[in-house]
């Protein structure tokens, strides 16, 4: 499959409510690094890689996000925009992204986080595997800030826990890449959590693959320590 050809989604409605003390005048994904927004990363990396149709999730301080990107020309991409009109939460986002783009293949990244993933090899793996969804998974070590992913011997994943303190162990990478027509959740209430409320359901009742990564460069910026940090990490990676 043609990367060129997948649709990206971004999830960009949090609040980042961890951050507020430091940034109270934009959103969480335009957190100024080195110069430019931190949405500028991603979108340089997902242009270098040859995709070009980036639609973003938008909710808290919408207007900032589409003001500044708009339709995506000035970047060398075609930018649209699933707009959240009340809080959806990830999982929420990801629903309604799925009503309104048409394509079978739907790459999803969280919109707060970078990581240097082999997109043709994690897409050929989820084609191979016949996956719902596949999720990017990455080894971290000594950290409690991230839930663990537990995967069998063929990578299926059978779990989720909660965050903790083991030395070694693998997390959400934040990309996702789900085929809509085997994707069945439906819910009613919202906002909802990819991660704690769709995830956990679906891995019962279709194949959600773990794409294992090591040694590979991934930050978010989730709390004030890691944004600082993103300062000298994004200047290594590009």
């Amino acid at each position: 499959m043609n990367l060129r050809n997948i649709p990206v989604v971004i999830l960009a409605g949090g609040m980042g409510t961890r951050l507020s003390s430091i940034i109270d005048d934009r959103p969480k994904v335009m957190a100024e690094i080195r110069g430019k927004p931190f949405l500028n990363y991603i979108l340089d990396w997902l242009k270098g890689k040859g995709l070009r149709d980036i639609y973003i999730s938008v909710g808290f301080m919408k207007n900032k996000i589409i003001s500044y990107y708009q339709n995506g020309e000035t970047f060398g991409l075609n930018i649209k925009y699933i707009k959240e009109n009340i809080p959806l939460g990830t999982g929420g986002a990801v629903i309604k992204a799925i009503k309104y783009i048409e394509s079978e293949f739907i790459l999803i990244l969280n919109g707060d986080s970078f990581l240097d993933l082999n997109l043709n090899d994690f897409v050929s793996d989820h084609l191979k595997k016949n996956a719902c969804m596949t999720i990017a998974c990455i080894k971290k070590e000594k950290t409690d800030r991230y839930g663990c992913v537990t995967f069998n011997t063929e990578n299926k994943i059978i779990g989720f826990t909660e965050k903790g303190d083991s030395d070694q162990f693998w997390i959400n990478g934040g990309i996702y890449l789900l085929t809509k027509s085997k994707f069945n959740f439906i819910s009613e209430k919202f906002p909802i959590s990819l991660e704690k409320d769709i995830m956990p359901n679906i891995i019962h009742k279709n194949i959600v693959n773990a794409f294992t990564q090591e040694g590979i460069n991934f930050i978010d910026i989730g709390t004030p320590n890691s944004l600082e940090y993103a300062q000298s990490f994004m200047l290594e990676v590009k």
